[in-house]
């Protein structure tokens, strides 16, 4: 009686093992692709830092920090997994606050640009950093 009760109790708790691992293994885990770039093209020089943004949370929060108050916003530039391409920006120069919104698909790919006076053509923007 003894040896049928502890076999029971070793394929029960062997079960349950078992059970507690496959649900770890299923568990989400954090994304190591997920990504943050800076721009270090801002000052007299065109060495300092003028901002950073990148990917978070599973590729799904894209954000954009200004880190300098000179009259240049800060953007990320972001292109999900459907195709679509668009972007945040942070406008206020270190004033405070951020730029970030959570996306309704996976984020492929990013880039960060400082949005320099003069338009587009004046930007200094990193290439496209793929985060898949």
């Amino acid at each position: 009686m003894m040896i049928k009760t502890s076999a029971r109790l070793a394929a029960v708790l062997g079960g349950i093992t078992m059970m507690a691992g496959v649900g770890v293994a299923q568990a989400p885990a954090a994304n190591a692709w997920d990504g943050n770039t800076h721009v270090n093209r801002c000052g007299i020089l065109r060495t300092e830092n003028c901002g950073h943004g990148g990917v978070g949370d599973n590729n799904r929060r894209v954000f954009a920090y200004d880190q300098r108050s000179d009259d240049a916003g800060f953007r990320t530039n972001y292109r999900m997994i459907n195709g679509v391409v668009d972007f945040i920006k942070d406008p206020d120069g270190n004033g405070g606050g951020s730029g970030q919104v959570w996306t309704p698909e996976i984020v492929s790919a990013y880039q960060v640009c400082s949005e320099q006076p003069g338009g587009p053509a004046f930007w200094f923007c990193s290439g496209w950093i793929s985060v898949l």
